[in-house]
Formats: structure tokens, C-alpha cells, sequence
């Protein structure tokens, strides 16, 4: 019990932590960028959160590992 809380603790800092660097990205490119468009930003967000979603890809599986 102690340990399910514990790991949805963890996720949700780590979820709360990247929803802060989003923010902060996207207040500085309003900043920087005030004369672009509304659909330009939204469009930079959205690269932001994939960006940000991407798990790079393991170059060692997981059959080699467990042999």
C-alpha cells in the first residue's frame, strides 16, 4: 500500500515538474515572439509536449540484457 502511494507520488511530481518546464517555455516564446500568431503558438506548444513525451529509444534490448 505505502509503496503504490509512494510511486503515484513520484508520477505525479515527475507530471507536475514537466507541466512547469511547458509553461515556462511557452511564457518565454510569448515573450520573445509577441507579433506571431495565435495558431503559430499553439502549433510551438504542441512540438513542446511531443518533444517533451518522446522516449528515446533503448539501443539494447531487452533479450540481450536478460541472457
Amino acid at each position: 500500500m505505502l509503496d503504490s502511494n509512494r510511486k503515484l507520488i513520484d508520477q505525479f511530481n515527475k507530471e507536475e515538474q514537466k507541466y512547469q518546464r511547458l509553461q515556462r517555455r511557452k511564457r518565454a516564446r510569448r515573450k520573445k515572439l509577441p507579433l506571431a500568431s495565435k495558431k503559430l503558438h499553439k502549433l510551438l506548444d504542441r512540438l513542446d509536449v511531443l518533444a517533451e513525451n518522446h522516449q528515446p529509444v533503448d539501443c539494447v534490448s531487452k533479450k540481450w540484457i536478460e541472457s
